[in-house]
């Protein structure tokens, strides 16, 4: 009864963002004393700044001296504050916390402490290291950055202010409209694509990394929340209605780069993809089109179905195409025409469509379709096609 009764009692919540907040200065504190430095945590009520790192050299004697030469520290931990995207790691923070920043009177650096591997990723804060966002300014960790084995480098920014420069990485960033699609343009998009789907060279095939718009003014919003001292209970609740609406964002940000990709770099599709990368541009965008609200057939189109062979229905695929393309397929013959409208009793080879509507209409269903099919029969991307076993120009197609 003692016992039930102490259950009963109310007692104060340990916040995970605490404990993630005071892991992640633990273990700054702990690398910056390994290198011989020395680093003082705030003790009192900080506005961007979490400690100071006061930087050390080593006399002729042997002996080693403080300097007076300090770096002002916020250290941000886990993955609320820090997103995943092409540049590495990026923090999306408010104008007035990137103002404070650029004017502290000492030289300031970010580090983010990865909660899972433990990496202390860094950058030092400087006009040029602040993206400037729509709503307020982007902080970007290259994957290259540790800040274990950065004692020059804050040596030299304790001293002279300089900025140590980090390499950056070739990605393609493809910004998603929920309602548009992809926002850039065909020229942009389809060079980009066609560069990725002709790389021979694995290590220098550029990432892509998709961003729907909006997505880093909410990380940004709900990252100025849990930096209050004491949010308000309204303040609270809206950073959790944000919170599952990034969580969303970043699920069809995840489905959407998983499309493309397979469509561009699994050689059993990329093989179909020539040189012209406007048409490469109208495929991928085609491709994005199923992730938007309004996806839905265009007017004036005909929809077709292809399935693998006969007798063999499953996957099967609907895509339409517009009336040029199906008049161009109906011109090449009379029993071409009869054969196709006896939908899945009859079919013609998939190719026999047209090039134009095999690489910008069939092809981006196909990897839509076989997203679904290997998420339902839990098949890793890679071997969805070979399991199948028909290439997807000899799947046979008619009418819907």
């Amino acid at each position: 009864m003692a016992e039930d009764k102490e259950r009963s009692v109310l007692l104060p919540l340990v916040c995970d963002n605490a404990l993630e907040g005071h892991k992640g200065e633990t273990a700054v504190d702990l690398a910056v004393s390994k290198m011989g430095f020395i680093f003082r945590d705030q003790t009192s009520a900080d506005y961007g700044v979490d400690a100071t790192i006061e930087v050390t050299r080593t006399t002729d004697t042997g002996k080693r001296v403080a300097t007076g030469r300090l770096i002002a520290v916020q250290v941000k931990s886990g993955d609320c504050a820090v997103r995943r995207t092409r540049y590495g790691y990026t923090l999306y923070c408010s104008r007035s916390h990137a103002n404070y920043w650029l004017r502290h009177s000492l030289p300031v650096i970010v580090v983010y402490s990865h909660p899972k591997t433990e990496r202390l990723f860094w950058t030092h804060i400087t006009e040029t290291s602040l993206r400037q966002t729509p709503k307020g300014f982007a902080i970007d960790f290259d994957d290259a950055s540790e800040l274990t084995v950065a004692s020059e480098d804050l040596t030299k920014i304790a001293e002279t202010g300089e900025f140590a420069p980090v390499v950056e990485r070739s990605a393609l960033l493809i910004p998603f409209d929920e309602g548009l699609g992809i926002t850039i343009s065909d020229e942009e998009l389809g060079i980009a694509c066609l560069e990725i789907a002709k790389s021979t060279n694995g290590s220098e095939i550029p990432s892509i990394e998709v961003e729907l718009v909006g997505q880093a003014e909410l990380i940004a919003s709900i990252d100025a929340i849990r930096d209050m001292f004491a949010p308000t209970v309204d303040q609270r609740r809206e950073a959790l209605i944000r919170e599952t609406i990034l969580d969303r964002y970043e699920r069809k940000a995840a489905q959407l780069k998983r499309a493309i990709e397979w469509f561009l770099k699994d050689p059993k599709l990329s093989r179909f993809i020539g040189f012209e990368d406007r048409k490469l541009a109208v495929a991928v965008r085609n491709l994005a089109g199923y992730f938007t609200y309004s996806h839905s057939n265009e007017a004036g189109t005909t929809a077709l179905v292809a399935w693998p062979a006969v007798g063999r229905y499953e996957p099967s695929v609907v895509f339409d195409v517009s009336k040029a393309q199906m008049d161009d397929l109906y011109a090449r013959s009379n029993m071409m025409k009869e054969i196709i409208k006896m939908g899945d009793a009859g079919g013609v080879v998939a190719f026999e469509v047209g090039e134009d509507a095999f690489v910008t209409r069939f092809l981006p269903a196909l990897v839509r379709y076989l997203m679904n099919y290997a998420d339902r029969m839990q098949i890793p991307d890679e071997d969805v096609l070979q399991c199948i076993g028909v290439e997807p120009d000899l799947w046979l197609l008619g009418l819907h």
